[in-house]
């Protein structure tokens, strides 16, 4: 992907990473950006532990890109959440289970 290390710190065990800004598409969408940079390492089991700190953007890249349709104090009251987390998955695998399988797997993240 032609990501580049630009800065580590071994001591913090940090590391900085730029991704070139041709990778993704114009008039697409950030999510879809977070998912190509962050989505995919979080499941690697090379990675035994990893946490995402921050993620900067460059204002002309920005420019290029709506934004989101919707606040978060717009989601918080379309699902009458307030003053907590809201959280979200995508339960994995996909594909394979048995209904049963999946509906245990769905109820383990909701009871947390």
């Amino acid at each position: 992907m032609n990501a580049l290390v630009y800065k580590l710190d071994e001591e913090k065990e940090l590391v900085w990473i730029a991704f070139p800004w041709r990778l993704f598409d114009r008039g697409g969408n950030v999510q879809n950006i977070m998912t190509y940079i962050a989505g995919n390492i979080f499941g690697m089991k090379e990675v035994s532990a990893l946490k995402l700190l921050d993620v900067w953007f460059p204002a002309a890249m920005l420019e290029q890109y709506d934004g989101p349709s919707y606040t978060l104090d717009d989601m918080r009251n379309y699902l009458g959440v307030h003053g907590r987390p809201i959280l979200g998955t995508i339960i994995k695998p996909k594909m394979g289970l048995t209904s049963a399988e999946y509906a245990e797997v769905c109820y383990d993240f909701w009871v947390g």
